[in-house]
């Protein structure tokens, strides 16, 4: 079951969770993340495919008037193991992510 709390770490130091709450029949996904440091949730969307999933948070830039993806999360699931490569993609910065589901 994908559902669920998966927590770990970002960049090997900065410890985060991932709420899954809902996958849809189309793959989609409602869900979240947090910093445990700040617990101000983030909102992700995205898609679930054979195992991977490519999540993204956005925010709305006015002068644009339209949607701007602002960071990514990457990665295989296997044995209830998240693993992949988070991006900023206002500055460019790379970082792998580990995380586990939290039983």
């Amino acid at each position: 079951m994908l559902e669920g709390v998966y927590q770990g770490k970002l960049a090997n130091k900065y410890p985060i969770r991932l709420f899954i709450q809902r996958v849809h029949d189309d793959g989609s996904l409602q869900m979240y993340y947090w910093y445990q440091k700040y617990k101000t949730p983030i909102e992700l969307s995205g898609r679930y495919v054979k195992g991977k999933l490519n999540l993204y948070a956005q925010e709305y830039n006015k002068t644009k008037e339209k949607w701007i993806k602002t960071e990514t999360f990457i990665g295989m699931l296997k044995n209830n193991l998240f693993i992949g490569r988070w991006k900023n993609l206002r500055n460019g910065h790379v970082s792998d992510f580990n995380l586990q589901v939290n039983d």
